[in-house]
């Protein structure tokens, strides 16, 4: 498997990331603000171990409709963790 679609809530998507197997955040960003709080985040629930931001680079922006905006990141990965990216996605998935 190459591509897994993620369509989770906070802590589904906090687990993945904390297992290094997000390659590509893909938000769509629609006009309305929610102010609620113990409201799980997109990444939720991320090991407070895990001291720094992942970082992202801009891959892309498309205005949808009137007033909404998909935006697509890439994760930033050094070549050391790159390279082990498919060997943990075959060790979760068996294949």
């Amino acid at each position: 498997m190459r591509t897994l679609l993620l369509e989770g809530g906070g802590h589904i998507n906090g687990a993945f990331l904390q297992a290094d197997l997000v390659d590509e955040v893909s938000l769509l960003i629609v006009p309305g603000i929610d102010g609620r709080h113990d409201i799980p985040a997109v990444f939720d629930g991320v090991s407070p171990s895990r001291n720094t931001a992942v970082p992202l680079r801009l891959k892309s922006i498309e205005q949808r409709g009137r007033d909404a905006l998909w935006i697509r990141y890439d994760v930033v990965r050094s070549a050391g963790e790159g390279a082990r990216y498919p060997e943990k996605l075959e060790k979760t998935t068996g294949r």
